[in-house]
Protein backbone atom coordinates (compact mmCIF):
# COMPACT_ATOMS: atom_id res chain seq x y z
CA UNK A 1 0.00 0.00 0.00
CA UNK A 2 1.52 3.54 -1.38
CA UNK A 3 1.25 6.43 1.20
CA UNK A 4 -1.11 8.89 0.63
CA UNK A 5 -0.82 12.53 1.74
CA UNK A 6 -2.55 14.16 4.33
CA UNK A 7 -2.36 17.72 4.35
CA UNK A 8 -3.34 19.37 7.59
CA UNK A 9 -4.31 23.11 7.97
CA UNK A 10 -4.94 24.66 11.31
CA UNK A 11 -5.78 28.68 10.41
CA UNK A 12 -6.76 30.38 7.52
CA UNK A 13 -6.21 33.89 8.11
CA UNK A 14 -5.33 36.97 6.98
CA UNK A 15 -3.22 37.57 9.73
CA UNK A 16 -0.09 34.98 9.85
CA UNK A 17 0.35 35.28 13.81
CA UNK A 18 2.21 32.03 14.34
CA UNK A 19 3.27 28.47 12.47
CA UNK A 20 0.08 27.22 12.12
CA UNK A 21 -2.01 29.71 9.94
CA UNK A 22 -1.43 30.31 6.35
CA UNK A 23 -2.96 32.99 4.58
CA UNK A 24 -6.10 32.49 1.95
CA UNK A 25 -3.90 33.69 -0.86
CA UNK A 26 -2.06 30.63 -0.32
CA UNK A 27 -4.56 28.03 0.91
CA UNK A 28 -6.31 28.92 -2.27
CA UNK A 29 -3.49 28.66 -4.26
CA UNK A 30 -2.58 25.23 -2.64
CA UNK A 31 -6.02 24.33 -3.62
CA UNK A 32 -5.88 25.45 -6.94
CA UNK A 33 -2.67 23.75 -7.06
CA UNK A 34 -4.27 20.36 -6.74
CA UNK A 35 -7.75 20.83 -8.66
CA UNK A 36 -5.51 21.64 -12.06
CA UNK A 37 -3.15 19.01 -11.63
CA UNK A 38 -6.19 16.33 -11.21
CA UNK A 39 -5.63 15.19 -8.03
CA UNK A 40 -8.67 13.01 -5.90
CA UNK A 41 -8.88 14.46 -2.83
CA UNK A 42 -10.50 12.07 -0.30
CA UNK A 43 -12.94 11.80 1.99
CA UNK A 44 -12.09 10.77 5.57
CA UNK A 45 -14.36 7.17 4.59
CA UNK A 46 -12.15 6.65 1.14
CA UNK A 47 -9.09 6.50 2.90
CA UNK A 48 -10.44 4.12 5.39
CA UNK A 49 -11.50 2.10 2.82
CA UNK A 50 -8.32 2.26 0.74
CA UNK A 51 -6.30 1.54 4.40
CA UNK A 52 -8.12 -1.74 4.49
CA UNK A 53 -7.59 -2.84 0.75
CA UNK A 54 -11.26 -1.93 -0.07
CA UNK A 55 -10.79 0.60 -2.74
CA UNK A 56 -8.33 1.34 -5.23
CA UNK A 57 -7.00 4.86 -5.64
CA UNK A 58 -5.66 6.93 -8.42
CA UNK A 59 -1.38 8.04 -8.38
CA UNK A 60 -2.76 11.58 -7.58
CA UNK A 61 -4.72 10.85 -4.36
CA UNK A 62 -5.03 13.34 -0.97
CA UNK A 63 -6.43 14.10 1.96
CA UNK A 64 -7.57 17.14 3.31
CA UNK A 65 -7.95 18.27 6.57
CA UNK A 66 -8.55 21.10 9.71
CA UNK A 67 -7.54 20.65 12.85
CA UNK A 68 -9.58 21.99 15.78
CA UNK A 69 -12.70 23.73 13.74
CA UNK A 70 -11.39 26.97 13.78
CA UNK A 71 -14.30 30.03 12.69
CA UNK A 72 -11.78 31.04 9.68
CA UNK A 73 -11.76 27.63 8.34
CA UNK A 74 -15.24 28.40 7.96
CA UNK A 75 -14.98 31.98 6.76
CA UNK A 76 -11.86 31.50 4.26
CA UNK A 77 -11.39 27.84 3.21
CA UNK A 78 -14.61 26.85 2.51
CA UNK A 79 -15.55 29.14 -0.27
CA UNK A 80 -12.36 27.83 -1.57
CA UNK A 81 -13.21 24.25 -1.32
CA UNK A 82 -16.30 24.75 -2.95
CA UNK A 83 -14.68 26.80 -5.55
CA UNK A 84 -11.82 23.82 -6.37
CA UNK A 85 -14.58 20.97 -5.17
CA UNK A 86 -12.19 19.79 -2.91
CA UNK A 87 -13.40 17.17 -0.47
CA UNK A 88 -12.29 17.64 3.36
CA UNK A 89 -12.08 16.87 6.85
CA UNK A 90 -12.83 18.74 10.03
CA UNK A 91 -11.71 17.56 13.28
CA UNK A 92 -13.17 19.11 16.32
CA UNK A 93 -12.47 20.20 19.58
CA UNK A 94 -15.59 17.99 20.80
CA UNK A 95 -15.60 20.25 24.31
CA UNK A 96 -15.71 23.56 22.38
CA UNK A 97 -19.01 22.95 20.28
CA UNK A 98 -21.22 23.54 22.70
CA UNK A 99 -20.30 27.28 22.02
CA UNK A 100 -20.09 27.42 18.63
CA UNK A 101 -23.00 28.59 16.70
CA UNK A 102 -23.79 28.29 12.67
CA UNK A 103 -27.34 30.48 13.04
CA UNK A 104 -25.77 32.65 10.23
CA UNK A 105 -24.92 30.27 7.62
CA UNK A 106 -27.43 29.97 4.76
CA UNK A 107 -29.09 26.93 3.91
CA UNK A 108 -27.50 25.51 0.97
CA UNK A 109 -24.06 25.98 2.31
CA UNK A 110 -24.40 24.00 5.59
CA UNK A 111 -26.03 21.36 2.56
CA UNK A 112 -22.80 21.66 0.50
CA UNK A 113 -20.73 21.65 3.70
CA UNK A 114 -22.02 18.20 5.27
CA UNK A 115 -21.47 16.65 1.94
CA UNK A 116 -18.22 17.79 1.00
CA UNK A 117 -16.63 18.93 4.33
CA UNK A 118 -17.09 16.15 6.21
CA UNK A 119 -16.74 17.12 10.31
CA UNK A 120 -15.43 14.27 12.78
CA UNK A 121 -13.89 13.99 16.62
CA UNK A 122 -10.59 12.31 17.10
CA UNK A 123 -12.53 9.83 19.11
CA UNK A 124 -14.13 8.66 16.12
CA UNK A 125 -11.56 8.14 14.18
CA UNK A 126 -9.22 6.48 16.79
CA UNK A 127 -12.64 4.34 16.67
CA UNK A 128 -12.20 3.04 12.92
CA UNK A 129 -8.29 3.40 13.16
CA UNK A 130 -8.36 0.96 15.66
CA UNK A 131 -11.05 -1.47 14.06
CA UNK A 132 -9.03 -1.44 10.41
CA UNK A 133 -5.76 -2.33 12.43
CA UNK A 134 -7.18 -5.62 14.07
CA UNK A 135 -7.85 -6.87 11.25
Amino acid sequence: MRPIPVLMYHHINLHKWDMVTITPAVFEGQMEYLYKAGYRTLKIDELISYMSGGLALPQKAVVVTFDDGWLDNYIYAFPVLKKYKINAAVFLITNRVENASLQNIVKDSIAWFKKRMLIYTNTILSRLYLKIKKK
